[in-house]
């Protein structure tokens, strides 16, 4: 658009004025030029395209503003100039509004006055005609975009509908040990989930017959359960090259066609399938029989999706399949009962050392001395804490606690662990335990953990939030009184809603202050005669060594426990922070 020539119509009575203007301007612009208005309006009905419009006020007929704004109504993107030789500023502003015009040129004129003018309207029209351009492609980026950003969604809803129903099946088979219900449960809702109006089947594989027996189905008549028996050969299985090669495989109407005799129309209630998803049901490298989904029209056929969430699906089987048939194998056998909780223990002993693993080293600070003591009631603890460094340098610290003890709440500490590695380290605590309480909520686990978050900064200021966890015990060294922080909301993972809010504290750390935060297996510590350790006995006794090295102090606690009432209840762990301010 830059270096082409614009198409100029240059309306005027004045012959001489008309060619005048022609012979300077010819080689700029591709001039034309009519004596009036209704010349000038007949040549762009005859579909003559002018970029800039050149047009004297006074023409016979209408005058030019009047036909410039005639222009404008249909040609809104040309260039129009008006020459005129009005001195009347007010008649002036007049022209110009009516007619829309870019500018005016007024007589007399000087030629670079007139070269000046029709310029910087051309160099305005190419400005005008260039930004439309980029507006349009710009358009068509965002128009891309927005695609590229429906698809991408329209992946990630997929993604997340499969995975959910990965989950909804996995923790409904996964909720029984008898074979028999788990295989009915599984192939119900998968071709509920995956082919609604279908049907399905689970066929497996009886060596000392090889033959395939429909184990589980869903949609076919149930009287061929435990009875339909095919051979397996290439000549009788027209799914043997999935049993054999174990690649799954969508068969079309065509392979069926051949297949659908009188006996497998029964099996189908009379009806032809016109498209069977087929996928091997293999464990530890053996196929051990088939998943098989049929659709019976024509409209909507089986997708890649559909393959690859069954295949999914199909693995989580033949897993749930090797389990239910150890457990029934086990109710015969107390010698393989003995084997697997001796599997059970060195598997719980490795979750021990790894649980312990994943706990940080309590170290020192700048502006920190941190001490700890950790005394898991089982194996596997229900206790977990956590500390890392945010972007400004505060320590931010997690001391959480589920319900009750054992591999339940090991479980739920790590999710709690893994949850806490997913949300951004400078939200402040009220919002990370928010975050956290809605990550674990919406897990449905039916168990919750307390907890409390602080970070301290390095100038000794603490926020701290709590979530129905045991409060927080500060001793100022200046002072004689204790000063406890613990408002706060409900257990995390409890209740998705906020039913009490969770609340952020603060308290400004002084040189040589200390503060404590510890679960509750140290306060519900119960005597041989059931009484409990107790919050208060706890505050008096950190009270009398509040001078003492915290080491030392925390080892001498965990002794008194232990005189106090030999056996202990729950997990215990309590950790102590000195403040010392940085050089």
């Amino acid at each position: 658009m830059n270096s082409e020539k614009l198409n100029l119509l240059i309306v005027d009575d004045e012959t001489a004025v008309a060619q005048t203007l022609f012979y300077i301007l010819r080689k700029e612009y591709h001039v034309t030029s009519a004596a009036s208005s209704e010349e000038a309006w007949e040549l762009l009905k005859q579909g003559k395209v002018f970029d800039i419009f050149l047009v004297d006020e006074r023409l016979p007929g209408i005058q030019g503003h009047e036909l410039l704004q005639k222009i404008a109504e249909h040609y809104e993107k040309s260039i129009r100039l008006l020459i005129t030789g009005y001195t009347d500023i007010e008649s002036l502003i007049k022209a110009i509004n009516d007619g829309h015009i870019y500018g005016y040129i007024k007589k007399p004129f000087e030629l670079a006055e007139l070269r000046h003018a029709i310029k910087s309207a051309a160099d305005f029209y190419r400005l005008y005609i260039n930004n439309g351009v980029l507006t349009e492609q710009l358009e068509q980026l965002n128009q891309q975009l927005e695609q590229r950003i429906e698809d991408r969604t329209q992946e990630l809803r997929e993604s997340q509908k499969r995975l959910s129903i990965v989950y909804d099946i996995t923790k409904s088979v996964s909720s029984t040990l008898n074979l028999e219900e788990a295989t009915q449960l599984f192939i119900q809702q998968t071709v509920d989930a995956i082919r609604p109006d279908g049907s399905g089947s689970i066929l497996l594989y009886r060596e000392k017959d090889n033959v395939m027996v429909v184990y589980a189905s869903h949609g076919l008549d149930p009287q061929y359960t435990g009875h339909f028996e095919i051979s397996v050969s290439p000549d009788t299985l027209y799914t043997y090259d999935v049993f054999a090669s174990q690649q799954s495989k969508i068969f079309s109407l065509e392979e069926l066609r051949p297949f659908q005799n009188e006996q497998t129309l029964r099996l189908h209630y009379g009806k032809s399938y016109v498209q069977q998803l087929v996928v091997p049901l293999v464990f530890q490298q053996r196929s051990i029989g088939l998943v098989t989904i049929s659709h019976y029209t024509p409209d909507i056929l089986f997708s890649n999706n559909d393959q690859n969430l069954l295949e999914s699906l199909t693995r989580i089987l033949a897993n749930h399949f090797e389990n239910a048939s150890l457990y029934e194998e086990s109710q015969h056998k107390e010698q393989q009962i003995r084997e697997i909780n001796e599997r059970v223990q060195r598997d719980l002993t490795v979750a021990s050392e790894f649980q312990r693993a994943i706990l940080p080293d309590i170290k020192e600070t700048p502006y920190l001395k941190m001490v700890t003591r950790y005394l898991p009631l089982d194996k596997v603890s229900g206790d977990v804490y956590d500390w890392s460094y945010n972007r400004d340098g505060a320590l931010n610290i997690f001391l959480g606690d589920a319900t009750g003890h054992g591999v339940a709440a090991a479980f739920m500490t790590m999710m709690a662990n893994i949850g806490l590695d997913q949300i951004r380290p400078n939200l402040p605590p009220d919002e990370v335990l928010r975050k956290l309480n809605t990550l674990l909520a919406s897990r449905d686990t039916g168990l919750s953990v307390t907890g409390v978050f602080l970070r301290i900064e390095p100038d000794g200021k603490l926020t701290t939030a709590n979530a129905a966890h045991p409060p927080m015990v500060i001793l100022p060294k200046d002072q004689k009184s204790c000063v406890l922080l613990g408002e706060g909301g409900c257990a995390l993972g409890m209740f998705l809603e906020e039913i009490v809010p969770y609340v952020n504290e603060q308290y400004q750390l002084q040189e040589g202050d200390k503060l404590f935060i510890f679960t509750d297996g140290i306060t519900e510590w119960e005597s041989n005669e059931g009484e409990l350790y107790g919050q208060d006995r706890l505050i008096e006794f950190l009270d009398e060594f509040r001078n003492d090295d915290m080491d030392n102090t925390l080892g001498t606690l965990i002794r008194s426990l232990f005189l106090f009432g030999y056996s202990p209840g729950d997990d215990v762990t309590i950790i102590g922070f000195q403040y010392r301010k940085p050089e």
